[in-house]
């Protein structure tokens, strides 16, 4: 079954995900104080595993050739927000 799923993250440098094979992200944004990724995805598919990568403006993104660009977001953290951009990169099946 195709639906819309959330993936909540860390404000970190890099995470490990476990995600169904079909996954399409359409989204990233803030949630409740929660960094989250918004994907479509099917449900019936095998798992496989992705990095996420998490970078403030002007700091390295660590991104290889085979990472994706998935969105900005603007994090109202205390006492300065911050402005984060998020990638991800497929590695493969679980």
């Amino acid at each position: 079954m195709r639906t819309i799923c959330k993936y909540e993250l860390v404000v970190a440098d890099r995470q490990i995900l476990k995600v169904p094979e079909y996954f399409k992200p359409v989204s990233v944004q803030m949630q409740n104080g929660y960094l989250c990724i918004f994907a479509i995805v099917n449900t019936k598919c095998d798992i496989k595993t992705i990095r996420v990568h998490v970078a403030g403006t002007g700091q390295d993104i660590g991104m290889t050739p085979e990472s994706a660009y998935i969105g900005t977001v603007q994090v109202a953290s205390i006492p300065c927000p911050l402005v984060v951009h998020v990638f991800a990169e497929d590695l493969g099946a679980s």
